[in-house]
């Protein structure tokens, strides 16, 4: 009798079992549906912006670099030909240039540049961020729904499949639908 018991109790689990299987292989679709999602439909639109962005600061620097060229040529043509105290502080101002040419290079070029770049990557991480929580939302919604519509199909008494979903996806679902927090890394294969 006992072991009657036994063989109905592992018949009902096998039961449930093939019920949790469909959902399962729901789940995994989505997680891979998830990835592509978040790599492609998400990632490359803000990696497009950054990418356009950073191509607006070095245009921006390229213009400011023709314009301090434009001066100096400008001046050099009204100084030549000075002669005295003229000459000699045109040829500071010369010395002067060539001196802090470098370091105002690398003002522009690093500093200033990098800052601006920077504050947009972090703008734009923050909007990935965001996108990828709200639809993961939207996928953990289609879930919920899909275990709903299993415990109503399968006349899932109990709503074992629904019950047993909710815990795993309550409990994971940080792991199930990771959220990427680096859009830089992304960024290699743009």
């Amino acid at each position: 009798m006992a072991d009657s018991g036994a063989g109905i109790r592992e018949e009902y689990q096998c039961g449930k079992d093939a019920l949790y299987a469909d959902l399962r292989d729901y789940l995994t679709e989505k997680q891979r549906h998830w990835l592509f999602t978040r790599d492609i439909e998400l990632a490359r639109p803000l990696q497009q912006k950054y990418l356009s962005y950073e191509a607006e600061v070095l245009a921006q620097i390229h213009e400011t670099e023709q314009e301090k060229e434009i001066a100096y040529r400008e001046h050099a043509r009204e100084m030549h030909g000075a002669t005295g105290l003229a000459k000699v502080s045109w040829n500071i101002y010369q010395l002067k240039l060539e001196l802090c040419s470098k370091w105002s290079r690398h003002r522009l070029h690093c500093r200033w540049k990098h800052r601006h770049l920077s504050a947009k990557r972090k703008e734009l991480t923050a909007e990935y961020v965001r996108a990828q929580t709200q639809r993961r939302m939207n996928i953990l919604r289609e879930i919920l729904y899909f275990a709903n519509e299993e415990v109503v199909e399968d006349r899932d008494d109990g709503g074992y499949v629904r019950d047993g979903m909710l815990n795993y996806i309550v409990t994971g679902y940080d792991s199930i639908f990771p959220i990427s927090r680096d859009l830089d890394v992304d960024m290699r294969w743009t």
